[in-house]
């Protein structure tokens, strides 16, 4: 594509909406599809904690309706509807995630947006998972080329995005022409950047609503920008703009990747088997496997290794006390030596657990105290796609346990569909859901890619039971 004489903002939406109105394949449309029946399980888990009862004391009395409130029973303003849907999609920690050598990041955090303005404004089935489809392809663009480029771009919250993502994926459901998506994302790119602290230290409620709060400043922006509202045209490049800001250079190279015809990263997206922070996943499922072996008992551990790939990542995840002895539901999923234990007591982590406060528990805390955490060189070389694990168990008695998990349930090597996803819903749910109800649930999911709007599916997630 020729950018000469165009800004970043008008170069990025030219190729935004060329692949939105273009044919996108149809594996695409389909794994977007069970993105959108995922994030409903984790959003009907979440009903009744406190972050997500919090969001609708305050949004209570929102209007104008136009938006429907996940397993509410009521609508809400656009933005609102973002802020309350997507706090429940995040809260469990159970959504999906890019993990290995990719962009990272929870890109479903951002499935919201689409549902809430694809409702708002009629939009077709297909359209919507095309605009999620993208949302996840540009979350995967400006993490790899701007985020991971930059000096200072590490020190922001990765939802930071999302207000430049949430403008993009509302922008293209509302009909936009190329100017009004530019100036959406001059608007979007402008605002809504979030301090990495959010998942910093002792983790408070805000991991919850940080994205939703930054990705309902994008809608915002689209909307801005559909009335005719200018943003910044240099946002990315300018003197001041993004780019710099972070501490890196405007190499048009940059501007020629996010450009680029899309890839489909969402092909490469891992489904969570289990309520905890991604880098957790093929620890817990390790640590599953151990706890179902023939003559283990938790009660004669002497010592547990957790081994996980020699990473920046991982190297200062162990210096951080508080995923050592969590003390904060949000800091317990996520502590690695918190999740392996209980897998190891109880075969699996469920969010009763987290209701009961185990990482409290004298016998869990014990076993947390006899844990440590390795970096594996050669763990680091298999991490593509997957963030792999070792968890090496020595008991009392000197025999050992030993699992290796490459490739957990739900990963781009092992994926998950319509009824492993059912599975998780059942299990997650708290939105006193039939297991009958869930299937409709899965298959107006599912029947997303060729529905003349949003209404089958909504209708069925609108109530409780």
């Amino acid at each position: 594509m020729k950018t000469i004489d165009k800004t970043w903002p008008e170069s990025l939406a030219e190729s935004l909406l060329h692949s939105f109105q273009g044919p996108v394949p149809d594996d695409v449309l389909e794994r977007a599809a069970l993105q959108v029946l995922d994030s409903v399980a984790c959003a009907a888990g979440a009903q009744g904690s406190d972050p997500v009862e919090i969001v609708h004391r305050v949004i209570r009395g929102s209007g104008p309706q136009q938006a429907t409130l996940l397993f509410r029973g009521e609508r809400a303003s656009l933005v609102d509807a973002v802020l309350a849907n997507g706090t429940a999609v995040r809260y469990l920690d159970a959504n999906d995630v890019f993990l290995g050598t990719g962009p990272g990041g929870h890109p479903s955090d951002n499935i919201p947006v689409a549902l809430a303005v694809g409702e708002h404004r009629g939009a077709s089935g297909e359209d919507v998972l095309k605009a999620i489809a993208l949302s996840y392809e540009l979350t995967t663009r400006l993490r790899t080329e701007v985020i991971r480029r930059t000096a200072q771009g590490g020190r922001w919250d990765g939802v930071s995005l999302s207000a430049t993502v949430g403008a993009v994926a509302s922008a293209l459901l509302m009909g936009c022409d190329v100017s009004q998506l530019a100036n959406a994302i001059g608007i979007g790119a402008a605002k809504g950047y979030a301090l990495k602290e959010i998942r910093h230290g002792e983790i408070s409620m805000l991991k919850a609503s940080g994205n939703a709060v930054v990705a309902r400043d994008g809608v915002l922006a689209a909307m801005l920008a559909m009335e005719g509202y200018t943003g910044s045209p240099a946002v990315f490049e300018g003197e001041w703009g993004l780019v710099r800001t972070l501490g890196g250079e405007p190499d048009p190279d940059i501007l020629e990747q996010l450009c680029a015809p899309p890839a489909w990263s969402i092909r490469d997206i891992s489904i969570k088997p289990y309520p905890a922070i991604g880098t957790s996943q093929s620890a817990v499922c390790g640590a599953v496997t151990v706890s179902a072996e023939d003559g283990f008992n938790p009660r004669d551990v002497a010592r547990v290794t957790i081994r996980l790939p020699d990473t920046k990542y991982t190297r200062q995840y162990v210096e951080i006390p508080e995923r050592m002895t969590p003390r904060s539901r949000e800091s317990a999923d996520h502590s690695i030596p918190f999740l392996v234990a209980l897998a190891l007591e109880e075969g699996g982590v469920t969010g009763e657990h987290f209701d009961q406060q185990c990482w409290t528990r004298d016998s869990t805390r014990s076993l947390m105290e006899r844990t440590v955490i390795e970096a594996d060189a050669d763990l680091a070389k298999r991490a593509k796609k997957a963030f792999p694990a070792v968890v090496e168990v020595t008991m009392q008695d000197g025999r050992s346990f030993a699992a290796e998990v490459i490739d957990t349930p739900g990963s781009p090597a092992s994926p998950w569909g319509r009824d492993e996803i059912c599975d998780k819903f059942r299990r997650l749910q708290r939105a006193g859901l039939s297991a009958a109800a869930i299937d409709k649930i899965a298959d107006a999911s599912v029947d997303l890619v060729t529905a003349p709007d949003l209404t089958q599916l909504l209708d069925l997630v609108r109530d409780r039971g």
